[in-house]
């Protein structure tokens, strides 16, 4: 099932209307039709189970349900990472991220070639 990211302070009531972006992935990239289910997030550990109802510039999405999700156990993990050179960095945050880190701390030492 497809996820996307919703703005929840834009919901009214159960109707949701995506973003530009998330509009034109839906329409252009993935060709979805009206009447696809699909699950919304809100980035505050919130999921919804929506319908598609209207396409076009903006889609909307008729929510249908809220699900729980579970919360991890364990503990957190976070990455301690000296300054890199040129774009080396943006490419150990984007790996770290999708590996679950939750924290990075980025530092100056003195054999640190990046700035």
């Amino acid at each position: 099932m497809r996820r996307f990211l919703f703005n929840a302070c834009e919901a009214e009531e159960s109707v949701v209307r995506l973003c530009s972006e998330e509009s034109h992935h839906i329409t252009t990239v993935l060709r979805l039709s009206a009447g696809t289910e699909v699950e919304l997030f809100d980035g505050q550990g919130n999921l919804f189970l929506g319908e598609i109802e209207a396409l076009g510039r903006s889609v909307t999405v008729r929510l249908v349900s809220r699900q729980e999700v579970p919360r991890q156990e364990g503990a957190a993990l976070w990455l301690f990472q000296a300054d890199l050179k040129g774009k080396k960095m943006d490419l150990v945050i984007q790996k770290a991220t999708e590996l679950g880190v939750e924290r990075f701390f980025p530092f100056t030492c003195s054999r640190s070639q990046g700035r």
